[in-house]
């Protein structure tokens, strides 16, 4: 019987924050997150946690990962998350999915993945986005 070790790491985008993330994609507003597999290829993504500011009517948060900065290259579907909102501030807020599908990343240059979004009504800004991946040693 074979044993495998998992590994499971959260990359955080570092660029600076995407203002403005209206109701279509834009592929100029793309957040790049290095997802440092050192030659991991084969991996689950098992979430994906978008930390929101200036909140303004959206309700829910649509995400792409790609392997390119146009997003033409999805390598995670469209995953839509509900925007849970700050309590006593309602314009900050996270919109977070679970996907634990395996992806073979083998594709990507640099590890590096890149995000882009959209919201179903109103604007939010992006301020960073982190994306847990479990990977086999």
């Amino acid at each position: 019987m074979t044993r495998l070790d998992f590994c499971t790491t959260t990359a955080t985008s570092t660029a600076a924050a995407i203002t403005s993330v209206g109701t279509s994609y834009a592929a100029a507003k793309v957040l790049a997150v290095d997802l440092l597999l050192q030659g991991r290829k084969h991996a689950h993504v098992v979430g994906l946690d978008a930390h929101l500011s200036s909140i303004s009517s959206a309700t829910t948060l649509t995400l792409r990962v790609s392997a390119d900065t146009a997003g033409d290259v999805p390598i995670v579907p469209d995953t839509t998350a509900t925007i849970a909102a700050g309590i006593t501030t309602a314009t900050v807020g996270l919109g977070s999915t679970a996907t634990d599908r395996p992806y073979d990343l083998s594709g990507l240059t640099d590890d590096k993945v890149y995000i882009h979004f959209y919201t179903d009504a109103g604007t939010v800004t992006v301020d960073d986005v982190d994306v847990v991946v479990r990977s086999v040693l």
